[in-house]
């Protein structure tokens, strides 16, 4: 749904649910949410946003200030990124086996691929990395996935089972 104020157009989802009041949200991406009661018509609900413009589209104007300044990442070599704060050039490899490393400076990528090179995991959720990261430094005591290994994981990263998931489902 959407019309207009002024010379700009705002875009609106409705979600009808069990509730008495309507509630009006601007999200963080600038998606504008109304939540009616179920048996509220779209006049009604029209009329409200319509009333709210001018607050909605503060919200907006808000929430813009936040919008990416850099331009869209290419995941390629000599390619800038930031992790924790600090800054990272990506530099891709190509090896007999997949890895990924922080070292001074760098985000080194090995993987296997000749053609589509492997960067999935520097774009999978920061959490994700950090469990990457710490397995890696557990390996740094413990060699092997033995129990010994797995008991330092879990004491150093309770919810790691649920962090390895999360990634499996971002690589996909």
């Amino acid at each position: 749904m959407n019309f207009r104020y002024g010379n700009r157009q705002i875009d609106y989802e409705i979600i009808y649910i069990d509730r008495k009041s309507m509630e009006i949200s601007v999200h963080p991406d600038k998606k504008v949410v109304v939540k009616a009661p179920v048996n509220t018509n779209e006049e009604t609900i029209k009329s409200r946003i319509q009333k709210r413009a001018s607050w909605i589209l503060k919200q907006i104007k808000y929430f813009e200030q936040f919008n990416p300044r850099t331009p869209t990442k290419q995941y390629i070599n000599g390619e800038s990124h930031l992790y924790l704060g600090k800054s990272y050039r990506l530099k891709i490899l190509t090896g007999k086996s997949k890895n990924v490393k922080l070292k001074t400076g760098l985000f080194l990528v090995q993987t296997t691929d000749k053609e589509n090179r492997e960067t999935v995991l520097i774009k999978a959720p920061e959490e994700c990395i950090d469990y990457v990261i710490v397995h890696e430094l557990c390996h740094l005591i413990h060699k092997n996935h033995g129990s010994k290994f797995f008991k330092l994981l879990e004491s150093i990263l309770p919810e790691w089972e649920k962090l390895k998931h999360k990634l499996e489902m971002a690589l996909i």
